[in-house]
């Protein structure tokens, strides 16, 4: 073997030789490489397609072709559509056609969003089929109705929701601000001025 054959098993580049199985009936297999002689090994078994155990059930097995190793696995079940349990309920089932096994949940019919009452933003539906389903959920920021800022100072207002009266304080952008000029001012220069009255803003 030359130095560059070295090298290369040497970085991990080795020249392998095809899979084989270590014996007749088994599915352990060994390759060598042939420069170096490093071996590995693997298991590779000779699997059929799955079959059911049984016409009344969704167990599965297959067998390994070579070594008689077996797997088993439930299959999907073969369900029937979601039916409801009583006139008045949103309980639900639904049966495999195949093993009897059975699923249940809950599946409310959802009327509309509204508002739990005139003076909050909390939002409420109800189960248009029976009387146990209810949700609420909270207002987001942009879920009240917010009147126009009132002012602060310069910087910041005050905003309050129309129907829960919720308050937040609001800082207010560069082209936002609130200033109270005073009247004109003559500078020594000349140029004539307005100053805030509260934070002294030159405009």
């Amino acid at each position: 073997m030359g130095l560059f054959g070295k090298l290369k098993c040497v970085f991990g580049f080795h020249g392998w030789s095809p899979w084989s199985y270590s014996a007749d009936g088994a599915c352990a297999q060994v390759r060598e490489c042939e420069r170096c002689g490093k071996s590995e090994n693997r298991v590779s078994h000779d699997w059929p397609a799955f079959e059911y155990v049984a016409e009344d059930s969704c167990e599965q097995f297959r067998q390994c072709n070579r070594c008689g190793t077996t797997e088993r696995q439930i299959a999907a079940h073969a369900y029937a559509e979601w039916s409801f349990l009583a006139p008045a309920k949103c309980d639900q089932e639904r049966t495999c056609s195949r093993c009897r096994h059975s699923d249940r949940r809950v599946d409310h019919q959802w009327d509309v969003w509204k508002h739990e009452s005139p003076s909050s933003c909390v939002q409420v539906r109800f189960c248009r089929r029976c009387t146990d389903g209810k949700e609420s959920k909270q207002p987001r920021h942009d879920d009240h109705a917010w009147a126009a800022p009132v002012r602060v100072d310069c910087s910041t207002a005050n905003v309050t929701c129309t129907r829960c009266r919720k308050l937040e304080r609001k800082s207010l952008g560069l082209h936002e601000k609130q200033h109270r000029f005073g009247p004109p001012e003559t500078q020594p220069d000349g140029r004539v001025v307005t100053k805030c009255l509260d934070c002294g803003h030159v405009a």
